[in-house]
This record gives structure tokens, sequence and C-alpha cells, in this order.
């Protein structure tokens, strides 16, 4: 029986607890994607833990893997080059689509490089708000201050319907570091709530992301004693912004 999933992709953790599900890439490249299975029996003296893993490789088109399941110990396998087997019902894979941002429609590239974020810049060239968006230790509920950069960065969004954004969160070095990563998602989460709460839809919201105490802006990690100022400025989320334009 099965007790819990843990997913990763290049080694970090994914909010995804389920057998299998959709994973949305935010660029063409190379990927290590990591499955673990805890699993008990009746008779069983201890839980068992099960790893798989497999890389995969997403171009620029639409590329079809096989959904990662642990429960049937299967790899991701690239549906171009797969050809049927002659597997029993119960070791069939359950395919699934993943698409890459780019081939989302096939007429358009993303960046200038097709899949790059905007540079300082680029970004300053839009009035584009570079600060972190800051949060009070422990909590993930938006401040005043982070509002007032949401809200001019979500009146570029909607004056520039070619932009979409990758939202990262992260967190002090205080508290345990599972508890910092979920965090860090919630913050990540209620960015993204507001920012479609005023109207940006929220297909432009790429994915978002909690990194938890990774990161850091400054010295502050786990062991380094630090200000209240140098721990303020970890408790953040971050955007990534990407610009679509039309191929020639």
């Amino acid at each position: 029986k099965v007790r819990s999933y843990t997913w990763s992709i290049n080694n970090t953790p994914i909010m995804q607890t389920a057998s299998q599900f959709d994973h949305k890439f935010d660029a063409a490249g190379t990927y290590t994607i990591a499955a673990k299975i805890v699993v008990y029996c009746d008779t069983c003296t201890s839980l068992i833990s099960l790893c798989n893993e497999k890389v995969v490789t997403v171009g620029d088109q639409l590329t079809k893997v096989d959904s990662l399941s642990s429960k049937n110990n299967t790899l991701v396998k690239n549906e171009k080059n797969s050809k049927p087997d002659k597997k029993s019902k119960k070791e069939k894979v359950k395919e699934t689509v993943v698409k890459n941002e780019e081939s989302e429609n096939k007429n358009e590239s993303i960046g200038k490089n097709n899949s790059s974020f905007l540079n300082d810049d680029e970004l300053k060239a839009l009035n584009w708000n570079t600060s972190p968006a800051l949060f009070n230790s422990n909590e993930s509920a938006l401040r005043s201050d982070a509002s007032a950069i949401l809200d001019n960065n979500v009146n570029i969004l909607k004056n520039n319907e070619n932009l979409g954004i990758v939202i990262n969160g992260y967190a002090d070095s205080k508290g345990a570091a599972a508890y910092n990563k979920n965090l860090s998602a919630k913050r990540a989460q209620a960015v993204k709530q507001y920012m479609v709460e005023h109207g940006v839809p929220a297909k432009r919201i790429l994915s978002t992301h909690g990194y938890g105490e990774e990161n850091p802006v400054n010295k502050c990690k786990d062991g380094v004693e630090c200000s209240d100022e140098e721990y303020q400025a970890n408790r953040r989320v971050e955007f990534q912004v990407k610009a679509k334009r039309i191929k020639s």
C-alpha cells in the first residue's frame, strides 16, 4: 500500500503528492525528474522507500512524455521515439503531456533568446518594480508595502499582454528547513492570488516556487547570527519576467 509520494525536478522539491500529474517546464533544457514512494504492507516490520529518476530533454516543440509512476516502477520516456510494447495492462504507462512553454503556441517564441528572462535594463525600461515583496516572520499575508509593489507590476502586466512571470518565494533561516520551504511556497501563492484577483490572467503566471532558505541575499544561513534587518531581507518574493513576441 502506498503511504506517500515525493517529487523533485533538478533536485528542487515540487508541491505534488499524487502518483502522476501535469507539469509545465519554464524553458527548454535538460531536467532530472525524481520520484520517491513510501509503501507499507500488513506483514512488513517497517516502511519501504522506492526511488526512481529519469533525465528528460525538453525542446522547442511539444514533447510528450510518459508520466513518472513509482507505483508501476516506470521511467519517463520521450513518446516521439518510444514504440508500443507488449507489457500487461498493469505495466502500461499512463501517458501525460508535458508542454514546454515555448510550444504552447507554435507561432510564438519567448524573449530575445526564445526562453530568456528580461534583464534589469529591460525591466527598468518597462518601469517594472524589481524590489522584492517582503513578509513578516512566520507569515504569508501581504503587507501594505508589498501590495504597493504588486499594484505597480500588475498595471504593467495589464498594459503588456506579451509578458509572463515566474513567482519565487523565500524564507529566512530561522526554523526548520521543511517548515520554511512550505512557508515560502505559501508566500508565492499569496502573491499569485493577489495578482489574479487584481486582473492578471492566471495563465500569465507561468509558475510559482517555494525555495525556503535557499538563495539568501546575505550571509544569514543556518548557524549564522544575523540582525532583524538581515533576516527580514530574506523573507521575500521575487519575480522573473519573460516577454513573448511573434516570430517574423
